[in-house]
C-alpha cells in the first residue's frame, strides 16, 4: 500500500488549499469586509484641544512630549465612528498605549472605551476598531507610558483596515493541516510498525520530518525573546547572575572553586546576609548593588548552580573561542539535543516493550512527552536558571535509555550499562534531585534481577560492579567539590543563595506539601477574553508563612490533559500480565510526586520547575498511549479509531497550550516588551483582535 493513495492526496491537497483559502481570505481578514466600503475622513479638522505635552507641528503631526496630560480632543464629529486610524511612523520597535472616551447616541454624556496597544511596526495594530451605538459628535484620544518624541503623522475616522495576506498564519495552518494528515485516525502511519522504519522509507521520512520541524520550532522558540539583546540589557543593569556560569568556568580555570567576584563590605558585615530584607536596606543605603542568586559563604561568593554545564560547555567554549558561552545561545541547542534524547528514548523503548507500535504513535507520543516535559517554558527562559535543568534532563533520558537498551534476551550489553549510569549519575552535579531515578533501574531490569540473577550474585558481579562505579565516581568529585566550597561533602549550597528568602532557615513544613502538589498539578488555567486569553494564576491561599513563589500559570493536569490517564496504566499491566510495566509506570509517578516535594519544600512553587518532574508524568502517560494501540486494535474497530482521535486531539492540544504560555504577559521577559513586534504580528493574525 501506498503511504497515502495518489487520489486520496489529491483530493486532500485540493481540501486543504479551499479550506485555508476560505479562512485566510474571509474569517481571518472579517475586520476588513466588515469595514469595506467605509468613507475615510480627516480627523484634525475636528481638533479642538490637547493636552500640555502634545504639540501640533506645522504639517499637522502630533508630537507626544512625556506621558502627562497627554491627550487630544475632537468635537462636532457628527459622525457614525467606525474605525480609528492613528499614522504612527514606522521604524523602531516602539509601542502606544491608547485609550478612546467618546459619547454616542446611547451615552450622551461619553464613556469610557477599551485601551489597546499601537506597535509602531505591526501595521493592522494602527487602526482602532470602534463598537458605538449612533453617531458620536464628541471623543478624546488619550495615550498612556509615551515614549518622548513620539509622533502621530496624522488621525483618520472610519478608514477601511486592510486586506492582509500572513505568511506566517498560512504556514500555521499548512503545520496543522499536515498533522491531521499524517496522524488523523485513517493514516496509513497507524499501519507501520516504528521498528520497520528502514523498509517503509516514505514513512520514516515523514516522520523524520516532523521531527526536524519539531527542532526548528523549539529552537526558534529560544530566540524569540530576543535574548542577546534583553538578558545582556539586564546584566549590564546589575543582573549579573546571568553570566555566573562564565565566572564559574574562570575561576575552576584558575584552579579554585569560589568566584573572582568580591562582596562588598556592606555584604560582609551583615549578621544574616541571607535575610532578604536588610540585606536589601543595607545595600541601598550603601548605593550598592545586589549579587541575587549567588551562594555567600564565608566572604566568598560561590555558584550553586551545578558544576557539570561548566565543565562541558562554558570551558572548552572559552578555550576554543577566547569568549564567554552565552546562556541564551546554548539553551537551544541542549533543547534539541533533549528533544532527539527523547524520541531515541521512545523508539529504544517501543523496540523492548512493544515492536508492534505505530509509526504515528511513536512520533506522537515522542511529542507528547516532550511538551509535556515543559521543555518550552526552558528554552523561552533561556537564562542560566534553565541550563542545569535542561541538562539534568537531558542526561537522565539519555541514561534510561541506554539502561533499557542494554536489556537483552537473558543478557545484558556492559557497555550500555555503564554509559547509562554514567549520564544518570551525571544529573547530581546538574541537578541533584534528579539522582533518585537511580531506582528505576528496579523495575527496569526485574527480569534481570529476579529470573536471570544477572546482578547481586556471583556471576552477575561484574556486571553489579558496572553498575554501580560510574555512581560512586562522580558522586566522590561531587563530594569533594562540595567540601571544598562548603565544608560538608553533602552540601550542595543551595541553602547559602541571596534570593527572596532565606533558605538557611526555610525549614521543612508539612502543610506545604498538599498546598503545592494542588498547584503544580491540578491548578487551572486562568482565561480571559483579552489577548493572549490567558493570565498568571492567582495563588492566594491560607497558608501563613514563608511560601515562594513567582509567576505561575497552571498547573500538568491543565497543560497536558492526558496525563489523567495515569492511573489506567495498573490496568493495562495486568491485561499485558506484565508486572514489570505497572512497576516503571508506578515508580514514575512516584517519584515524580517526590521530587515535587522536594521542590516544594526547598523553593516553592515555579513554573519551570516543573521540568524536574513533569517529564515522569509524561512518560508514565506515554505508556499507557504506546500499549494502549495493542489493546485498542483486539478489540471492536470502532474502540480503535477512538482511540486515535483521543490522541490526536489531546497530544495537539497538549503542543498548542504549552506554546501559547509564551505569550502570557505577567512572566520573566514578557514578550510585549522583549519582542513586541512578534508579539503583536501574533494578535493581530487573529480575526477578532
Amino acid at each position: 500500500m501506498a503511504f497515502i493513495k495518489s487520489n486520496r492526496l489529491v483530493k486532500s491537497v485540493l481540501l486543504g488549499v479551499i479550506v485555508i483559502a476560505f479562512l485566510e481570505i474571509f474569517v481571518f481578514n472579517f475586520r476588513h469586509w466588515a469595514t469595506a466600503g467605509y468613507t475615510a475622513a480627516d480627523a484634525q479638522s475636528c481638533v479642538t484641544g490637547h493636552g500640555y505635552s502634545v504639540t501640533v507641528s506645522d504639517d499637522g503631526s502630533f508630537i507626544l512630549n512625556d506621558s502627562n496630560d497627554t491627550w487630544i480632543t475632537f468635537e462636532n464629529m457628527n459622525m457614525s465612528l467606525n474605525t480609528i486610524f492613528l499614522d504612527v511612523p514606522d521604524g523602531e520597535d516602539s509601542t502606544l498605549t491608547v485609550g478612546v472616551y467618546a459619547n454616542d447616541e446611547a451615552n450622551l454624556a461619553g464613556f469610557d472605551l477599551q485601551t489597546t496597544t499601537v506597535c509602531s511596526t505591526v501595521k493592522l495594530t494602527k487602526y482602532l476598531r470602534t463598537h458605538l451605538s449612533g453617531q458620536s459628535d464628541y471623543m478624546k484620544i488619550y495615550f498612556q507610558n509615551v515614549t518622548p518624541g513620539t509622533t502621530i503623522r496624522g488621525i483618520q475616522f472610519n478608514r477601511t483596515i486592510p486586506f492582509q495576506i500572513s505568511f506566517l498564519r498560512i504556514v500555521l495552518m499548512v503545520v496543522i493541516w499536515v498533522f491531521f494528515v499524517l496522524f488523523g485516525a485513517k493514516s496509513s502511519l497507524y499501519k507501520v510498525p516504528v521498528t520497520e522504519w528502514k523498509t517503509n522509507k516514505k514513512q520514516a521520512a515523514a516522520i523524520a520530518g516532523a521531527i526536524l520541524f519539531q527542532c526548528v520550532l523549539l529552537y526558534l522558540i529560544g530566540y524569540i525573546v530576543r535574548p542577546g539583546q534583553n538578558m545582556q540589557a539586564e546584566i549590564d543593569n546589575g543582573v549579573y547572575v546571568h553570566g555566573i556560569y562564565n565566572e564559574l568556568a574562570d575561576a575552576l580555570m584558575e584552579g579554585h572553586a569560589y568566584l573572582d567576584r568580591q562582596p562588598t563590605d556592606t555584604v560582609i558585615s551583615l549578621e544574616n546576609p541571607y535575610d532578604p530584607v536588610l540585606r536589601n536596606a543595607a545595600l541601598s543605603a550603601a548605593g550598592e548593588q545586589e549579587c541575587m542568586d549567588y551562594a555567600y559563604y564565608e566572604g566568598k561568593y560561590y555558584c550553586y548552580f551545578g558544576v557539570l554545564p561548566a565543565i562541558l560547555f562554558y570551558i572548552p567554549y572559552k578555550l576554543i573561542t577566547g569568549h564567554d558561552l552565552m546562556t541564551w545561545n546554548l539553551m537551544p541547542v541542549l533543547t534539541v539535543l533533549t528533544v532527539l534524547a527523547i524520541y531515541w528514548f521512545v523508539y529504544v523503548f517501543c523496540k523492548k516493550y512493544f515492536e508492534k507500535v505505530s509509526m504515528a504513535v511513536y512520533f506522537l507520543s515522542g511529542l507528547f512527552v516532550t511538551f509535556a516535559s515543559s521543555i518550552v517554558y526552558l528554552v523561552y527562559y533561556g537564562t542560566i536558571y534553565s541550563v542545569p535543568i535542561i541538562c539534568s534532563l537531558l542526561f537522565s533520558i539519555l541514561g534510561l535509555t541506554f539502561w533499557i537498551d542494554a536489556k537483552g534476551s537473558h543478557t545484558v550489553c556492559r557497555y550500555k550499562l555503564v554509559l547509562g549510569s554514567l549520564f544518570i549519575a551525571f544529573t547530581l552535579q546538574c541537578r541533584p534531585a534528579f539522582i533518585l531515578i537511580f531506582v528505576l533501574a528496579i523495575p527496569i531490569f526485574w527480569d534481570e534481577l529476579v529470573k536471570d540473577r544477572l546482578f547481586f550474585s556471583k556471576k552477575g558481579l561484574l556486571n553489579t560492579v558496572l553498575v554501580i562505579v560510574p555512581f560512586l565516581i562522580i558522586g566522590f568529585a561531587t563530594m569533594y567539590y562540595n567540601a571544598i566550597r562548603f565544608g560538608s561533602p553533602f552540601d550542595f549550597g543551595a541553602t547559602y543563595n541571596l534570593t527572596s528568602n532565606d533558605m538557611t532557615r526555610r525549614g521543612f513544613v508539612l502543610e506545604r506539601i498538599p498546598l503545592g502538589i494542588f498547584e503544580y498539578v491540578f491548578q487551572p488555567i486562568t482565561v480571559s477574553g483579552a489577548f493572549p486569553f490567558m493570565e498568571a494564576v492567582s495563588l492566594a491561599d491560607d497558608y501563613i508563612g514563608q511560601y515562594n513563589r513567582e509567576p505561575f500559570f497552571g498547573g500538568l493536569l491543565a497543560y497536558n490533559a492526558l496525563m489523567i490517564l495515569i492511573p489506567l496504566n495498573i490496568a493495562i499491566g495486568k491485561r499485558l500480565k506484565d508486572i514489570k510495566y505497572t512497576m516503571l509506570s508506578m515508580a514514575m509517578v512516584a517519584l515524580g510526586f517526590i521530587i515535587m516535594v522536594v521542590d516544594i519544600q526547598g523553593a516553592g512553587v515555579v513554573h519551570r520547575y516543573m521540568s524536574d518532574f513533569s517529564w515522569l508524568f509524561a512518560i508514565s502517560t506515554a505508556m499507557f498511549l504506546l500499549s494502549m494501540e495493542t489493546v485498542s486494535e483486539q478489540t471492536h474497530l470502532l474502540v480503535s479509531l477512538w482511540y486515535k482521535r483521543v490522541l490526536c486531539w489531546g497530544v495537539l492540544c497538549c503542543v498548542v497550550l504549552n506554546i501559547w504560555n509564551i505569550f502570557i504577559n505577567t512572566r520573566w521577559f514578557t514578550m510585549f516588551i522583549t519582542n513586541p513586534h512578534f508579539y503583536y504580528t501574533v494578535k493581530t493574525m487573529l480575526p477578532f483582535y
